[in-house]
């Protein structure tokens, strides 16, 4: 039998790794999820319509900032995708206005808004926010002191057919005689 994903409590919420999404859920509720995209520098930020009702902006951006920067470090990007649905669809309300509306006073970044199409999956009315994160006043919105700059080691790549894959050759080293 598979073991369950490990539980983290971040500002009294249990949040989990789950099938490459962190949920966050006080018990069986679950209030947004952060879901992954193919980009490592780009997420979207989902279900903000109920992180807004339960815990509010402030509460949403500072378990958010903690996921980024916290102990599990399990979502820190450079931009965050959120939608918002508009008010001729059952399901709309003014959640990704109010977002950015937080974001934009709390100088945690910028937000791009595309126009208003429809969407021709479920035909709601949609717009589309994409947060381009000032991470540095995220950290000290949410208390963070900055970690410092880890230097990464550039790997030596292997030499294919006696031509280097990369653009700096400097970094490729010839196949080892077996």
């Amino acid at each position: 039998m598979a073991e369950a994903p490990p539980i983290f409590t971040v500002g009294g919420y249990q949040v989990q790794l789950i099938d490459g999404m962190l949920n966050v859920s006080t018990l069986k509720e679950c209030i947004f999820r952060v879901n992954l995209l193919a980009c490592c520098g780009v997420k979207e930020l989902h279900n903000i319509r109920y992180g807004l009702e339960q815990i509010g902006a402030d509460g949403l951006i500072h378990q958010l900032a903690e996921m980024m920067y916290g102990k599990t470090r399990t979502h820190n990007c450079a931009f965050y995708l959120f939608t918002e649905v508009q008010p001729t669809s059952w399901n709309s309300g003014k959640y990704g206005v109010n977002l950015r509306d937080f974001i934009l006073t709390n100088k945690l970044g910028t937000v791009i808004e595309s126009d208003i199409l429809k969407n021709p999956n479920s035909l709601n009315m949609l717009k589309v926010y994409l947060w381009q994160i000032d991470s540095d006043a995220l950290k000290t919105f949410h208390g963070v002191k900055a970690a410092p700059m880890i230097a990464m080691p550039i790997p030596e790549l292997p030499m294919l057919d006696g031509e280097c894959p990369t653009i700096s050759s400097a970094q490729c080293t010839p196949p080892r005689a077996t």
